[in-house]
């Protein structure tokens, strides 16, 4: 008998935590951006901006959606993707320009993250605190950057080339989770998140003015890309 109960003790130890799913969605401000120079004393090929200028603005209020596939209950271990629209309204400080000087781009993250989350109350609490973290990559990419200069003319703009980027990406946040029934939970989780750089390569600008366009053969620009928000998600355990 000695060794049976042995045996049912060790099942339970070793038992494989439930699974569950998770789905949510979410609105995220980043914090200001800044797009410059990957080196800003590049000359081969120059540098964009040059030291000193850059292009500053924000990705505005960000929308996230994110599904998750995970094992555990009051500690979880999970697999989450998530999708954000990174859209660039910025201003650049180009010297010698009259006016004002219109930055914009779209843009989209695509993330991959492995995170735990552990509850901060006991099970037999329905609304239970909890912390949270995780990493993992981002895929980000960008259109075309077009900076405008309606003080030139109506139609002067330069544009430089968008691109795909992956980066290290984290994220950390404090949240609570609310039992709604045996299998069904509602998390709401204010995090921030660092999804790396979106880049616009190295490679040609367009300038076009009022009485000629032409080409030039730029270094790589970047900008930092972090955020915080607020997350609600339905999470499914079977």
């Amino acid at each position: 008998m000695r060794w049976l109960a042995l045996l049912f003790l060790s099942s339970q130890l070793f038992a494989a935590p439930p699974l569950y799913v998770r789905a949510g969605a979410g609105l995220e401000r980043t914090s200001d951006t800044v797009l410059r120079d990957r080196d800003c004393g590049s000359t081969q090929p120059p540098a964009f901006f040059g030291c000193g200028l850059d292009a500053r603005g924000d990705f505005g209020q960000v929308p996230a959606f994110e599904v998750a596939i995970g094992a555990g209950t009051r500690t979880r271990v999970e697999l989450a993707l998530a999708h954000r629209q990174l859209d660039l309204d910025a201003t650049s400080n180009f010297t010698g320009v009259p006016g004002e000087q219109h930055v914009r781009a779209d843009g989209r993250s695509i993330s991959a993250m492995l995170s735990g989350a552990v509850d901060l109350a006991p099970g037999t609490w329905r609304l239970r605190p909890f912390i949270t973290a995780g990493a993992g990559v981002a895929r980000n990419s960008t259109s075309d950057i077009v900076y405008s200069f309606p003080g030139i003319g109506p139609e002067a703009v330069t544009i430089t080339r968008g691109g795909t980027h992956t980066a290290f990406a984290w994220k950390a946040g404090v949240g609570a989770a609310f039992t709604l029934s045996d299998t069904l939970a509602l998390d709401l989780t204010f995090r921030h998140s660092d999804l790396g750089t979106l880049r616009s390569p190295r490679g040609t600008a367009t300038i076009i003015r009022p009485n000629r366009t032409l080409e030039l053969d730029i270094d790589e620009t970047r900008a930092e890309i972090e955020m915080r928000g607020i997350m609600l998600s339905l999470r499914w355990t079977r």
